[in-house]
């Protein structure tokens, strides 16, 4: 949802493209931002759950390309952060974490390799946890 909304609801020509080709994309988006009982697009749509409670093909290929992208990245941070927060015995719990620590994560994403901070708000890490 996070890049949908960013990417694709904020900006004109994404949402012109959005409002001309894909409008129920347009409406999910606008719905998970304002889910309250009063918003047309709310109206629209059934609450229905699908039968045999599938996952329909269309939100799989968003969910698909989201995970190539993003997956990768977040295990990399993850053992990075892991690392550090191992290495942070000193701390008390409790105590509020940075919103990075000075190692870098390395990955890859559809075969190039990629580094970039480790940014512990990326894995919702805001204090020092007792282990």
């Amino acid at each position: 949802m996070a890049p949908m909304y960013a990417h694709l609801g904020r900006y004109p020509k994404p949402l012109s493209l959005m409002h001309e080709h894909r409008v129920h994309v347009l409406l999910r988006v606008e719905l998970m931002n304002r889910p309250d009982p009063d918003f047309s697009a709310a109206n629209d749509t059934e609450e229905d759950f699908f039968s045999s409670d599938e996952i329909p093909e269309t939100p799989l290929k968003i969910l698909r390309h989201l995970a190539i992208d993003f997956v990768p990245e977040t295990r990399a941070v993850r053992e990075v952060i892991d690392e550090w927060v191992e290495a942070q015995s000193e701390l008390e719990a409790g105590t509020k974490a940075e919103s990075s620590v000075d190692d870098m994560a390395t990955f890859g994403v559809e075969g190039q390799r990629i580094t970039a901070g480790a940014q512990t708000r990326s894995l919702a890490i805001g204090k020092i946890m007792p282990s």
